[in-house]
């Protein structure tokens, strides 16, 4: 069976510590297979990014894709730049309206439930100054504290909206956590 090539490993185990785990998430995805048949994708969270090499490219297809999940702590945030600031002074970061909920789900590439979405944490930049009442952008944390999703609408791409929009609901987190 072929491989996606290995990254260095350290020399206390490492390797052999996710061969084996790759062991046991391989079994897992074959009773999952058994037991749900009929479906065609499935989508796995909390899998360590080092695992990626270990899973054989004869399984792969063309809409395969490893994700990564970026970890962030207050220290790790990057600095206010000139950029930020304009951003800050341009839209007001709060709470995605129920009224927008709609369009995210539109927007989402993964099935979504409203009410899930309305309970999640999340920050929509709207901008401060204007008659336009709709979120800019958004994004949305998952219940284990990852990011769910970042949206920007694709005319305002580019222009670093999206970050500052995570940067906003990682900063809450961060108080609402106590991270």
């Amino acid at each position: 069976m072929e491989r996606l090539p290995s990254t260095d490993c350290d020399e206390d185990g490492e390797e052999e510590r996710f061969r084996v785990a790759y062991t046991q998430y391989e079994q897992m995805l074959r009773f999952i297979g058994r037991m749900y048949p009929e479906k065609e994708t499935l989508l796995v969270g909390s899998l360590h990014s080092r695992i990626a090499s270990y899973i054989p490219i004869s399984s792969r297809s063309d809409d395969y894709s490893t994700w990564t999940t970026l970890v962030f702590s207050k220290d790790l945030l990057p600095p206010l730049d000139s950029l930020s600031q304009h951003i800050e002074s341009t839209y007001t970061f709060k709470r995605v309206t129920v009224e927008d909920l709609d369009e995210v789900i539109q927007t989402s590439t993964v099935l979504r439930v409203k009410t899930a979405l309305a309970a999640a944490s999340n920050t929509g930049a709207y901008l401060a100054s204007s008659e336009e009442r709709r979120a800019q952008a958004w994004c949305f944390m998952s219940r284990e504290g990852s990011i769910s999703t970042v949206y920007v609408r694709p005319e305002l791409r580019g222009m670093g909206l999206g970050k500052e929009t995570v940067r906003k609901e990682l900063e809450k987190e961060f108080v609402h956590r106590k991270l």
